[in-house]
């Protein structure tokens, strides 16, 4: 539907019914939108987009083709300067939507990231108010699987020390979240949908460490109550 659109927001601007600098079709930002929101990488959505320009252009092309068989008038004539208005208007279009990309995204981002840390916040007082489901979708955990908290004493973010992206690497698939308890202390959360088990138990102590932080770990819990009660564990420690 967004190429088809586009397609017939174009055929109006040759026709000299609509301006060049024609407005983006609703259903067109409503898919940029989309796209930016499920996270799918800009260049991927410009790749996309590349993609229903040469659709545009094939369709006027074989509209071309037909109208000069039928009216004995030179191709040529039909294809130049439509040409320089598909891509002209595309290419309007396409910065314009990257721009909006881009903003659409980071707020998207900064929203999730917003909502995750909410959730997070209300696992360590017992007051979620979400249903599992919804849980599940902002941390991006299964909530069945088990859990386990790290209390993290540094300056920096576990994630700026590196600690949290050697706990994905070494836990096998693990969901590592991060949360700011306070002053020099993070929380750090582990969720694996078919349990940590003792060999990934026994890599996450080593991977803590060599990591030379002041650490704390939580016991292992599963389901909506482990969320916090490992964390308290982990505080407790």
């Amino acid at each position: 539907r967004n190429a088809w659109d586009n397609i017939d927001t174009v055929w109006r601007i040759i026709a000299g019914q609509d301006e060049l600098e024609a407005n983006p079709p609703f259903p067109t930002l409503a898919f940029s939108d989309t796209a930016a929101a499920l996270g799918v990488p800009l260049s991927q959505f410009q790749r996309i987009y590349r993609v229903g320009v040469g659709l545009a252009w094939s369709a006027w092309f074989e509209a071309a083709v037909e109208y000069s068989r039928e009216h004995g008038v030179e191709l040529s004539e039909l294809l130049g300067g439509a040409t320089m208005m598909i891509h002209a208007y595309s290419d309007g279009q396409a910065t314009m939507l990257a721009a909006r990309y881009e903003t659409t995204q980071t707020q998207h981002q900064r929203t999730r990231s917003q909502l995750q840390l909410s959730v997070l916040r209300q696992a360590l007082d017992d007051s979620m108010v979400l249903g599992d489901r919804e849980i599940e979708e902002v941390l991006d955990i299964t909530l069945s699987g088990e859990h386990l908290a790290i209390a993290v004493r540094t300056e920096a973010s576990p994630t700026e020390t590196g600690l949290a992206r050697l706990l994905v690497r070494d836990a096998d698939g693990a969901r590592v979240l991060e949360y700011r308890y306070g002053v020099r202390l993070w929380l750090l959360w582990m969720s694996h949908p078919r349990g940590l088990g003792k060999q990934r138990l026994a890599t996450v102590r080593k991977a803590l460490v060599r990591s030379r932080l002041r650490c704390a770990l939580g016991d292992p819990a599963r389901g909506r109550a482990g969320l916090g009660s490992t964390a308290q564990d982990a505080l407790d420690a």
